[in-house]
């Protein structure tokens, strides 16, 4: 049965301990440098508006002294699918009205580019719409024309009785960034910071045991040259009796 050696930890645990405050400073390092770099960013805003999506499904229905009545049906899979798809469509930025359009619109606007700054998101007949820009008030007037022109669109072109939209909720100012998330970064930055100066710690002093020999082996080579250079000296028989 094949036998494995204990790792002794102790010497890796000893090393870290006694340069703990490298750790710190690596970690300060990194933290500070992604502070900086997260107050030169720009800033982002989110604001979020909601939808009721009320969808309804009919079938055939029999009369027992009625003869036969049949109801139009829908997916209503296929209807939720569509919604989705259109309120994350540039079909709903081209409904938009002009002096709204000036309000939300970024600087350098090409038109179709708002979808990037909208994302939707689903739950049960809850749709919310987040839209994200350069300052609050930007981002809550999209949010909430988003909403209001989707609303209206949707209508226009489901005129049956099956879907109906209604606003559920108007979006708030925000009142934080929401990029860059700079706590975020910073905790980020500090943690990597303090685990890349211990990983190099553990490797040094993995290191340290090889690096020694080969210092003791130079030092022995060095120690031999220099015996091999020093010269020796020879005293004659006859010089000895001659004293």
């Amino acid at each position: 049965m094949q036998e494995y050696d204990d790792i002794d930890l102790r010497p890796y645990l000893i090393a870290i301990a006694r340069r703990w405050y490298w750790i710190v400073v690596g970690a300060l390092v990194a933290a500070l440098i992604a502070a900086g770099i997260s107050a030169q960013l720009p800033r982002a805003y989110t604001a979020t508006a909601s939808v009721l999506m009320f969808i309804r499904q009919t079938g055939s229905q029999v009369g027992t002294n009625e003869p036969l009545v049949r109801i139009e049906t829908i997916d209503i899979t296929a209807r939720r699918q569509g919604l989705l798809a259109l309120v994350q469509s540039s079909a709903i930025e081209t409904q938009i009205k002009p002096e709204d359009l000036q309000r939300v619109a970024p600087a350098g606007y090409v038109p179709g580019s708002l979808t990037q700054q909208i994302a939707t998101d689903a739950d049960g007949d809850l749709l919310t719409i987040a839209a994200t820009a350069a300052s609050p008030e930007q981002a809550q007037a999209l949010a909430d024309i988003w909403a209001s022109t989707f609303v209206s669109y949707a209508d226009t072109l489901y005129t049956d009785e099956h879907s109906q939209m209604q606003l559920a909720g108007k979006a708030l100012l925000p009142t934080q960034p929401s990029s860059p998330q700079v706590l975020l970064n910073v905790g980020a930055a500090g943690l990597i910071g303090g685990v890349a100066v211990t990983a190099i710690i553990l490797l040094l002093t993995l290191l340290q045991p090889a690096t020694q020999a080969i210092g003791r082996k130079d030092r022995q080579t060095a120690a031999r040259g220099r015996n091999s250079a020093q010269p020796i000296t020879r005293v004659s028989t006859s010089q000895t009796h001659s004293d």
